[in-house]
């Protein structure tokens, strides 16, 4: 049912099952879906209970996500690093092994720390080389470094590329002067998310329409829907960024603000702070927002962050 995106459903399971037998797993559970819902503050309390009493380190990826969402990329960082090591200490290998150098080069990726990225996906796919996950993560490193020909040959080696890899390949087609090829990707990515269960590709299928600016009804709708099943951070991101899209400014300012209540360091939800600041007026708060979504990470997207400079470049001051 958590996979299934039925939130309150599996939470109540996971509390019945712990109050039947506490354990330190039931607790992560309990943990990992009250984190989904937006709950930070009781997923801690789940998390800590867990290492307190039962020494339970399979929540300090639960950890370092809430640290993520607090604008603590550093305590993130050495939480995932200490889970990584565990994992290895415990001879776990394979699959498994990988996802927590995965974690942490996307970790580093969005921070802008494209090198130390690079050296997690390689050392991910050390441990599971038929990873599409890092074979992918090395596709947008050197999309970060600007070697788009490079990034859309790794892009496109991948064997069955998921919705994400498709929208990174038009993106890059798009930056490159290609837009009728990208528009192929595109349509194989919308094809590929309303194939699938539409709880489960909602927020996805809204990012990709609010991203590239069509379909803003459908967007704002998918985008609330999600945000009924699933009011986390990124719910409250994906809820702004299609008001905004839909022409719902001081609506779209109210969510975005609740976001950034969060405390993260996330250069999307800035640079959409700052699109929304603008849209209503306010060309100070729009350059101190796109500037920090900037300092964040000057790379974080193949198209948004130069559409962020060249509003920069248009504001007075």
């Amino acid at each position: 049912r958590h996979a299934q995106h039925r939130f309150p459903e599996s939470l109540t399971l996971a509390e019945a099952a712990y109050d039947a037998e506490p354990s330190g797993p039931t607790l992560s559970v309990i943990g990992d879906v009250k984190s989904a819902l937006g709950d930070y503050e009781g997923a801690g309390v789940a998390y800590d209970q867990a290492l307190a009493d039962f020494g339970a380190e399979a929540v300090l990826p639960g950890l370092a996500l809430l640290s993520e969402v607090k604008g603590q990329p550093a305590e993130a960082v050495r939480l995932l690093e200490q889970a990584a090591a565990r994992s290895l200490e415990a001879r776990v290998v394979g699959e498994p092994a990988a996802w927590y150098q995965e974690r942490l080069a996307h970790l580093h990726l969005e921070q802008g720390n494209v090198d130390e990225a690079e050296r997690r996906f390689e050392a991910a796919l050390r441990l599971f080389p038929e990873s599409t996950d890092s074979i992918a993560g090395l596709a947008s490193v050197a999309e970060a470094r600007r070697e788009y020909d490079k990034a859309l040959g790794i892009f496109t080696s991948l064997a069955n590329p998921g919705p994400g890899e498709l929208i990174s390949i038009g993106d890059l087609y798009v930056a490159t002067d290609r837009p009728d090829i990208a528009e192929t990707y595109f349509s194989h990515a919308i094809e590929q998310m309303k194939a699938l269960d539409i709880r489960i590709t909602a927020r996805e299928l809204a990012m990709f329409y609010a991203d590239h600016d069509r379909n803003p009804d459908e967007a704002l709708r998918l985008a609330m829907e999600d945000f009924e099943r699933r009011p986390d951070l990124h719910g409250y991101e994906t809820l702004a960024w299609t008001l905004y899209r839909a022409g719902q400014f001081e609506e779209a300012r109210s969510v975005s603000d609740e976001a950034l209540a969060f405390g993260v360091n996330d250069s999307p939800l800035r640079y959409h702070a700052g699109l929304i600041a603008l849209a209503l007026g306010e060309p100070e708060r729009a350059k101190a927002e796109l500037e920090m979504a900037l300092d964040i990470n000057p790379e974080w997207h193949v198209l948004h962050a130069d559409h962020a400079r060249e509003v920069l470049s248009s504001l007075p001051g």
